[in-house]
Formats: C-alpha cells, sequence, structure tokens
C-alpha cells in the first residue's frame, strides 16, 4: 500500500484493506527554527515549508499540520501564504527574536495578555504555551493558575501545551512520553 499523504497513518504490512480502513489521521507539528536568522542568510524557512506541505496536501485551515514559530513576524509571513493551522509558541521567559532585533520592548509574558492574545488570533489558530504560564512555580511549587487558557480561548484561540488542564493539544519531542501520557489520561 503506498500512503502519498504523509498525514494518514500507515497500516503494518500486511494489514490489507481492513487496516487500511482503520487508518486515522496524525498531526504534524513543524517548527520553524530562528527563521528570522534563515531569512538573513537567504534561506528561508517559509516558502519551502509551504510548497512542502501544501503538495502533501496539508494546506487548509483543518488539516493535520500546526507550523509553529517562537518569532512573531514568521507567523505573520505564514498566514499570508498558507491556510493551514499556525501556533504561536510562548515561552516563560524572553522576547520573540525578531521583537529583540526590531526593538519591540513585549516579552512573551506580555503577550499573554487579552488584547495581544487577540491580535495572535488574527494569524494563528493555536499557542503553544510553556505550562510556567499558565501555572506558575512560587517558590518551587505549584502556584495558583492564570487565566491564560480562559484568555486564550476567549481571542477565539486553542490550547497546547504539555500539561493535561482543559487544553486543547498536545506536542512533544519524545512520542513515547506524549503516547504516555495520552494513555493514562485515557484511563483516568
Amino acid at each position: 500500500m503506498t500512503n502519498a499523504n504523509p498525514a494518514r497513518a500507515i497500516p503494518p504490512p500486511g494489514g490489507g484493506d481492513k487496516a487500511a480502513r482503520k487508518l486515522k489521521p496524525i498531526g504534524v507539528y513543524p517548527e520553524t527554527k530562528h527563521p528570522i536568522y534563515f531569512d538573513s542568510i537567504q534561506l528561508s524557512l517559509e516558502e519551502p515549508l509551504v510548497r512542502t506541505s501544501h503538495k502533501r496536501g496539508l494546506r487548509l485551515k483543518h488539516s493535520p499540520v500546526f507550523i509553529q514559530s517562537f518569532e512573531v513576524g514568521n507567523l505573520k509571513d505564514l498566514a499570508r501564504m498558507t491556510s493551514a493551522p499556525l501556533v504561536q509558541l510562548l515561552n516563560d521567559s524572553g522576547r520573540p527574536y525578531d521583537f529583540v532585533l526590531s526593538g519591540e520592548t513585549r516579552t512573551y509574558a506580555d503577550l499573554t495578555r487579552p488584547d495581544d492574545l487577540r491580535e495572535i488570533a488574527t494569524c494563528a489558530v493555536s499557542i503553544g504555551a510553556n505550562t510556567v504560564l499558565m501555572i506558575p512555580l512560587v517558590n518551587g511549587a505549584l502556584g495558583a493558575p492564570t487565566t491564560l487558557i480562559q484568555d486564550a480561548h476567549a481571542a477565539g484561540l486553542k490550547i497546547q501545551v504539555f500539561l493535561a488542564m482543559g487544553i486543547d493539544g498536545l506536542f512533544t519531542d519524545q512520542p513515547f512520553l506524549g503516547k504516555q501520557a495520552r494513555d493514562a489520561l485515557a484511563q483516568a
């Protein structure tokens, strides 16, 4: 069985039609790493990423792809190039690097404010937030939850993080740990 769409799981060999009927979509989470740097050396990431995604059928608003970036301008550029879902990544410290270079003073924490979340929602469908932005650490212990989840949802954004507390998605660099977390939640 050939599989022209990488967003579909490939059944095990010998599975035949029965296995093919059980195919479930899987999501792909490409992240543009240091896009402003690569633009500076004429190796733009956006065009080849969009070209490849579209070639693979990952071009629509509901495609199982979530293109992520810690930079803001990069996502705005991508929003003009594709309808595929975009994710604004938010760290618990620092500023987006394109903000640093342009002199913009807002931090990632500032981007969690309701007005900033509404601005993010003009180009992204989701935020990928460091969990500390939702449940801060206070003297090494978990503090009171912030309003980030409610504020993001009010702005029309979904939330994707490493914990499950009303979130809409999960991504990880260790897929086996993500599967373990998903399975543990399903049993709870």
